[in-house]
C-alpha cells in the first residue's frame, strides 16, 4: 500500500509539491498564531512596565507593606513574622515569579538621642531613628570609617553607620557617641556609636528602591542585634517595620497576569483586615490595563489571520481537486475491479496523512523563523533594528500545528468522497453533460457577502466621530471592521467569477475576426468550460486583493522606543520638564583629604538617585522629593 502511494505521489510530483507547500504554510501560520501572539503580548507588557519607569521614575513591580510591632503582624514565631511569611513565601509562590529583593527596614521612630560628649555648635539632643536594613553590608560602599559589628563593643556600645545626608542633617561625625533616651538593655542605657558613612555600591542596584538619601535620620545597626535588643529584650515598644518585595518586571510571564492580580487583591485585603497594616503596589493598575489591551490585540490578530487560513485551505482544496480530476480514470478502473469506496478513501487519507506529517515537521521550525522575522518588521518588507521577540514552542503551539495538519487532511480528502462513487460508465457519461453552476452562485453567496460588508461600511461611516473618540482614548478600533474588509474582498471575487464568462464572451465577440488561432482557442476553451477554473480565479483575485490592502502600522515606530533601565538615571524638574542627567553615585561625595582631622565632615554634593532633588536654597545639601519620606502611620 505504501509503495503504491509513493509511486502515485511521484507520478504527480508537481501537484504534490503544491499540496506539500500548502500543508507547510498552513501548519506554519497556525503555529505562528499563538507563538507570535504570546511574544507580542509579552513585549507589550514589558514595554508598559518600562514606560512606567520612564514616566514616574519608580520601579513598578514593588510591594510595600507597613506594620507596627505588637499588632497582628506578630505570630508565635516572632514579631513581624506574619508579614515576612506573606512576602517571602506566599506571594512569590502565588505570583509564579521569583523575588529579586526582600528588604526589611525595622526602626524606632522619633528616637531622642543625647550626645555623650557635647560638641560646640551642636544641640545637646537630636531626634532621629535607630533602625536596621536587611542585607545592608552587601550593597554599600564605605566612604569613611567601617561597617558596624554584629555584637556589642567591649564598653557596651552599639555600632551604627549613617548615610552622607544623615551626617549633614543630624550634624553627626564618625566616632560620635549618643545615648538613646527611654530605652535600657540589661539595666543599662542604650549607647550608640557612629563608626562609618556609607553610599550605594552600584548605580543600578534594585536593592536601593529608596535611595540612601531617604534615610537622612536613620542610624543603621546590625539586623540581628536590633531584633535582640529592641524587639525581644524591649518587647518591640515603638518598633515599626517597612517591608519591600521587589520583582524584576522583565520576568513577569503574561500567563500569570490574572493569577497575580487575584493574589495581589487577596494580599491587600489580608494586610488591611488581619495584619492592620498598609499595602501599596504600583503594578496592579498597569496589569489591569494590560489585560484589556491584550484582549483587543488577540481578537484583532485572530480576525486578520482568518482570510489567510481560508486562502490556504482553498488552495489545498483546489490542488486536491485538480489531482483527482487527473486521476479520475485510475479511480474508476480501481472501483471497477472491486475496490470499495472506503478503500479508495483510505488510500487518499493515508496519502494526505503522509503529506500532513511532512508539513508538521517542517512547519513548526518555519513558524519560529517567521515569528522572528515578523517581530523585526515595521511594515511590508520594512525591517528595523528592534529587540528580538521572546519565541517559545509550548503545548499550545503544538496543538495549533496539529489541528492545522488535521485540517489539511480534511481538505485534501474532502473531494475524494464525490469522486470515489464514479464508475467508468458514469465517467464516460459525465463528459457529455453540461456542468452545473457552483454552489456559491446558486446560493448567491457573493451577494450576501457584499451586502454584509457594505453594511459594515455604512455603520463605519455613521460612527466615524465616535470611533475617532475611542481611538484617541486608546480603546482601539472594532476588530470586526477588518473582517468586513475581508468579506468585501471575497464577495468581489465571487461576483467577478459570476461575471467572468459574460465578460470573456463580450471581448471574444468584439474581436472575433481579428484573434489569432491561439487566442481564438483560449477564448473558446474559457467560454465552454466556464466553471472548470473558477477556484483558481477566486483564489488569484482574493490573494492579490489581500496582498495589496496590507495595512501599515499607525503611529510612530516602536523601534525608537527606549528600553528602561532598572534604576533611572535622570530626574524631573519641578516644572515637569526633564531635568539634566545627574552624575553617578561614585561621584556624589569625596572622602576626606589626607592630613585633615580624623573626625572631619564629608562634603555632600548632588546625587543621581530619583528619590531626592537639589534644594533651591543650597546646591550642596540634597533634600528628599517628598516632604514626608516616612511611611504612613496607623491611626
Amino acid at each position: 500500500m505504501l509503495r503504491f502511494i509513493l509511486r502515485k505521489l511521484l507520478n504527480r510530483k508537481w501537484l504534490v509539491s503544491g499540496l506539500l507547500i500548502g500543508n507547510i504554510l498552513l501548519v506554519a501560520i497556525a503555529a505562528l498564531s499563538p507563538m507570535y501572539t504570546h511574544a507580542a503580548l509579552q513585549r507589550m507588557l514589558t514595554d508598559d512596565l518600562g514606560t512606567y519607569v520612564e514616566q514616574n521614575q519608580k520601579y513598578p513591580t514593588v510591594i510595600q507593606v507597613y506594620a507596627s510591632s505588637g499588632s497582628s503582624a506578630d505570630t508565635q514565631e516572632g514579631p513581624f513574622s506574619g508579614v515576612c511569611s506573606l512576602l517571602s513565601e506566599e506571594l512569590p509562590s502565588e505570583f509564579g515569579v521569583e523575588k529579586e529583593q526582600l528588604l526589611r527596614n525595622l526602626y524606632v521612630e522619633d528616637a531622642v538621642l543625647t550626645y555623650s560628649e557635647k560638641r560646640s555648635g551642636t544641640a545637646s539632643e537630636i531626634t532621629g531613628r535607630v533602625g536596621c536594613l536587611s542585607d545592608l553590608p552587601e550593597h554599600v560602599r564605605m566612604l569613611s570609617g567601617r561597617l558596624y559589628s554584629s555584637e556589642l563593643t567591649e564598653d557596651g556600645c552599639i555600632e551604627t553607620i549613617i548615610s552622607q545626608k544623615c551626617m549633614v542633617s543630624l550634624q553627626l561625625l564618625v566616632g560620635d557617641e549618643l545615648v538613646l533616651n527611654g530605652y535600657t538593655y540589661r539595666g543599662e542605657p542604650i549607647r550608640l556609636r557612629v563608626v562609618g558613612v556609607y553610599e550605594n555600591s552600584e548605580e543600578d542596584d534594585t536593592y536601593w528602591y529608596k535611595a540612601p538619601s531617604v534615610y537622612y535620620r536613620d542610624l543603621m545597626m546590625d539586623t540581628d542585634l536590633f531584633e535582640q535588643i529592641f524587639v525581644r529584650a524591649c518587647g518591640g515598644v515603638g518598633v515599626r517595620g517597612l517591608f519591600f518585595l521587589i520583582f524584576d518586571y522583565k520576568n513577569i510571564p503574561i500567563d500569570n497576569v490574572t493569577q497575580i492580580l487575584r493574589a495581589n487583591a487577596d494580599a491587600k485585603t489580608y494586610c488591611k483586615e488581619v495584619l492592620f497594616g498598609s499595602y501599596t503596589d504600583h503594578f496592579a493598575e498597569i496589569l489591569e490595563t494590560y489585560t484589556q489591551k491584550a484582549a483587543r490585540v488577540t481578537v484583532t490578530l485572530r480576525i486578520l489571520q482568518v482570510p489567510i487560513y481560508a486562502l490556504l485551505c482553498a488552495f489545498m482544496f483546489m490542488v486536491s481537486r485538480q489531482m483527482l480530476e487527473l486521476e479520475q480514470n485510475e479511480i474508476s478502473v480501481i472501483k471497477s475491479r472491486g475496490a470499495s469506496k472506503g478503500q479508495i478513501i483510505g488510500i487518499y487519507t493515508l496519502q494526505s496523512l503522509l503529506l500532513a506529517a511532512i508539513g508538521l515537521l517542517i512547519g513548526i521550525p518555519l513558524a519560529t523563523l517567521l515569528c522572528r522575522v515578523v517581530g523585526s518588521a515595521n511594515s511590508f518588507l520594512e525591517f528595523v533594528s528592534r529587540r528580538a521577540l521572546s519565541v517559545r514552542v509550548d503545548r499550545k503551539v503544538l496543538l495549533y500545528a496539529l489541528a492545522a495538519a488535521l485540517l489539511c487532511v480534511v481538505f485534501m480528502v474532502l473531494p475524494v468522497f464525490r469522486c470515489a462513487d464514479i464508475s467508468i460508465v458514469a465517467r464516460k457519461q459525465s463528459r457529455g453533460r453540461r456542468g452545473t453552476r457552483p454552489l456559491c452562485q446558486r446560493l448567491f453567496l457573493d451577494v450576501i457577502l457584499l451586502g454584509v460588508s457594505l453594511y459594515g461600511l455604512y455603520s463605519f461611516n455613521g460612527q466615524k466621530a465616535e470611533l475617532a473618540g475611542r481611538v484617541s482614548e486608546g480603546s482601539g478600533l472594532d476588530p470586526l471592521l477588518f473582517l468586513s474588509s475581508s468579506l468585501f474582498i471575497i464577495g468581489c471575487g465571487l461576483l467577478f467569477l459570476r461575471l467572468l464568462p459574460y465578460i470573456v464572451s463580450l471581448v471574444y465577440r468584439i474581436g472575433k475576426k481579428h484573434w489569432s488561432p491561439s487566442l481564438y482557442t483560449a477564448f473558446l476553451w474559457v467560454i465552454r468550460t466556464k466553471n472548470a477554473q473558477g477556484h483558481i480565479v477566486v483564489f488569484l483575485v482574493v490573494t492579490v486583493a489581500l496582498a495589496s490592502s496590507t495595512p501599515r502600522r499607525l503611529g510612530p515606530s516602536t523601534a525608537t522606543r527606549r528600553t528602561a533601565s532598572p534604576i533611572p538615571a535622570a530626574r524631573t524638574s519641578s516644572s515637569g520638564k526633564p531635568g539634566p542627567v545627574m552624575p553617578p553615585p561614585s561621584r556624589m561625595i569625596r572622602p576626606a583629604q589626607s592630613g585633615s582631622p580624623t573626625q572631619s565632615r564629608i562634603t555632600a554634593s548632588t546625587q543621581s538617585c530619583p528619590a531626592y532633588r537639589v534644594s533651591p536654597k543650597s546646591s550642596t545639601i540634597p533634600v528628599p522629593l517628598s516632604t514626608s519620606p516616612d511611611p504612613p502611620r496607623r491611626a
